[in-house]
């Protein structure tokens, strides 16, 4: 069976070394690519896409409205968000609206492969997120008197829950009257408790929670 793909990113230069990329993998076929969310809405009534590569921020329509929206047009169509930084709301936002993954876009043409196999297999592709770090972090979530849990202090506890909760940095500060630059500094004490690199992950382990 041929994976079908379509590519949205606003730059041409990342649609073409995306194109190029695919172009020999075996069961993987280019079947559309659009410019923004506007275009990808159109294109996709054309085509049967089974994996989306949607970049994380685009004109007109960004990535997670645009995954929003592809959940109901084509819900066949799973999507993978395309990102070259740390944009911590907009990847949150892309996973509460149903992202399958994120992938960044200096990934290796055998990790994009490989990736868009294992989101069209159904399996929620995690970065490189550690997968032992992964699902301590996600059991710790789910059990607040587990091992690791007992290192957050209990303003970190709180922090963490409203993570999972898949509240941004900006609405923490609001419910428990920070600073955004406080919680900025206790996410970054979870990531170390953790052992893990960066906040992304953190947002990773919500994606996996949820789908649970």
């Amino acid at each position: 069976m041929t994976i079908g793909v379509m590519i949205v990113d606003d730059q041409s230069m990342i649609r073409e070394g995306l194109r190029l990329m695919l172009q020999h993998a075996e069961g993987i076929e280019q079947v559309a690519e659009a410019a923004d969310g506007v275009e990808a809405l159109r294109v996709i009534e054309q085509c049967a896409v089974d994996v989306a590569l949607v970049d994380i921020r685009m004109p007109r329509m960004d990535g997670p409205t645009l995954i929003a929206e592809l959940r109901i047009v084509s819900p066949r169509s799973r999507c993978v968000v395309l990102t070259t930084f740390d944009d911590d709301d907009l990847l949150m936002a892309s996973l509460k609206a149903g992202a399958h993954g994120y992938l960044l876009k200096d990934a290796t043409p055998a990790e994009l492969v490989d990736t868009i196999r294992r989101v069209h297999s159904g399996q929620t592709v995690l970065g490189s997120a550690p997968t032992e770090a992964l699902i301590a972090l996600a059991q710790s979530a789910r059990s607040p008197r587990s091992t690791p849990h007992e290192a957050l202090t209990p303003r970190e506890e709180e922090v963490l829950e409203l993570l999972m909760a898949g509240l941004s940095n900006r609405e923490i500060a609001s419910r428990l009257f920070l600073s955004t630059g406080s919680v900025k500094n206790h996410v970054t004490n979870v990531l170390r408790k953790f052992n893990l690199q960066t906040r992304m992950k953190l947002l990773a382990v919500h994606a996996h929670v949820s789908r649970k």
